[in-house]
């Protein structure tokens, strides 16, 4: 069976954030996801294939106040079938940001 999901997830991150009076009117910031932190989030249960959520290419968008705005997307092939029941796909995450410094 092939899983096709689409997520909505937003969060407020107190690095990235700006005066835009200061900063010559830029209210918006359009990034890579992979150029900034986001949260890792995974599939439960076990697939046979998996690959990260979104594309490299994938942006996010970035406001003033640090709402960030990441709308990943995955197609993944499930290790089992299901026959006769509903299936239900459960998505977890870990929002625990780390320190690199």
């Amino acid at each position: 069976m092939k899983i096709s999901g689409h997520l909505y997830i937003q969060w407020l991150d107190e690095f990235l954030n700006w005066n835009p009076e200061k900063d010559g009117g830029l209210e918006i910031l359009a990034l890579k996801q992979n150029d900034i932190w986001r949260p890792d989030v995974a599939l439960h249960k076990s697939f046979r294939t998996f690959t990260g959520l979104g594309s490299s290419h994938l942006l996010l968008t970035v406001d003033a106040n640090g709402s960030v705005l990441w709308r990943p997307y995955q197609v993944s092939t499930t290790a089992d079938t299901v026959k006769g029941e509903e299936a239900m796909v459960i998505f977890k995450m870990k929002l625990k940001r780390k320190s690199i410094f």
